[in-house]
């Protein structure tokens, strides 16, 4: 969470890596040069040629604090369950699978008739 002062500003220091999200709770802020109001969220793109990137916030001249809320990660890819950073992985993960890599996959217990249960239709 970070906290702006009116006409304040700061530089927020980002792995290369990452993406950014702001949401912005209070106030309007300017995030990379574009304004930014309450109850909105702008984000960023990984910059994968830098280690580290910059990215400047500035609150506006009200008399109120802006408040952002500020999430940072690598993205994610997603594949029905599996979870990896890029899509490669994933087709990687499905051929293992595919391939029986991934081991023996229990059945589960075994399932046990209940006694007095009643069929549906």
């Amino acid at each position: 969470m970070i906290t702006l002062e009116p006409n304040r500003s700061l530089e927020h220091l980002l792995p290369g890596r990452d993406r950014a999200f702001f949401h912005v709770l209070a106030g309007e802020v300017t995030v990379a040069g574009r304004a930014v109001q309450a109850g909105q969220i702008a984000w960023s793109d990984p910059v994968h040629q830098a280690c580290a990137w910059a990215i400047t916030l500035a609150a506006d001249d009200g008399d109120q604090p802006s408040v952002v809320m500020l999430y940072s990660g690598q993205p994610v890819a997603l594949g029905g369950p599996v979870a990896m950073d890029t899509k490669t992985e994933i087709t990687q993960a499905f051929n293992d699978f595919h391939s029986g890599k991934f081991g023996d996959i229990p059945a589960g217990p075994p399932k046990v008739p209940l006694t007095g249960a009643v069929p549906t239709r």
